[in-house]
């Protein structure tokens, strides 16, 4: 086989059209387009991540859960796009190409309907923000923390053991967002004066925001008459996994403070001492 006869081959003929007629040079300038783009979106989402993860605020880990799912969006949608684009110059008819596409992702939708609820949960836990990375979540009676989310699953870590469980976002509606806001309703004598019960609390916040393990804590003022006491709300913000315990820790502080101010309780008959015992609890 001589030479005229090798490049006389249909093949050969039409790879040279192929390149001749300049549909490499479109494909290559649409890849590098293409690739340009990702280039630069995925340096600015990388970029607003790195100022995101050192604000360290519970909004910040909302956008950093928002922004990986946007760049993971881009990516796909990208290399969608240029395949479409890609099929388009080497004369496939693209609108025909979808149409029988619809009809095989019906096909695979019924063979995936588990895989397509996981996606559609997640976006509904992204678009609703029932919780992001960083959250404490109780799951089958455990408490977890969210390390990792996207479109199908959620990485969390059992604490305190430190296991890793991966759950399909179409399951995880079954569990509950633990948050560390909780109240704490102070039972006060009708003896005390306005003025005395605001120097009373001052003194309580002054020694809960001392505490290592409180976040916040406010006082939301006179909540309830009760039948032997005035109950002043506290709110208070801790850590999620030690919600229950610096709950306890709280109140023994709020009895110290109240016991060194020489704050104590009549019985009221039939009343018992006060009406909501709590604050005693250890």
């Amino acid at each position: 086989m001589n030479l005229e006869t090798v490049l006389a081959m249909p093949e050969l003929q039409g790879l040279f059209r192929f390149i001749t007629e300049g549909t490499l040079l479109k494909i290559l300038v649409v890849v590098v387009i293409v690739a340009i783009v990702w280039i630069v979106a995925d340096r600015i989402l990388r970029g607003i991540l790195k100022k995101t993860e050192a604000l360290g605020s519970e909004r910040s880990e909302k956008i950093l859960t928002s922004v990986r799912t946007l760049r993971m969006f881009m990516r796909y949608g990208l290399i969608i796009i240029t395949v479409l684009v890609i099929l388009q110059i080497c004369g496939v008819n693209v609108a025909a190409f979808l149409t029988g596409l619809g009809v095989i992702s019906i096909v695979v939708g019924l063979a995936l309907q588990d895989a397509l609820k996981n996606i559609i949960m997640g976006v509904n836990i992204l678009i609703d923000g029932f919780y992001k990375v960083g959250d404490y979540l109780e799951y089958e009676g455990q408490l977890v923390r969210v390390e990792e989310m996207n479109l199908r699953m959620t990485r969390m870590k059992v604490d305190p053991t430190g296991d890793m469980i991966v759950v399909p976002n179409s399951q995880i509606v079954k569990s509950v967002r633990i948050t560390g806001r909780f109240d704490i309703d102070v039972p006060l004598p009708y003896e005390m004066t306005y003025d005395g019960i605001d120097e009373a609390m001052t003194a309580v916040l002054a020694r809960l925001r001392v505490m290592p393990e409180v976040e916040e804590c406010e006082n939301k003022g006179i909540m309830d008459f009760g039948s032997s006491a005035i109950f002043v709300k506290l709110r208070i913000k801790a850590r999620p996994s030690r919600r229950n315990q610096t709950r306890r820790d709280c109140m023994n502080v709020i009895k110290q403070v109240l016991d060194e101010k020489g704050i104590r309780f009549k019985e009221v008959p039939g009343a018992g001492w006060v009406d909501n015992p709590f604050l005693f609890e250890t």
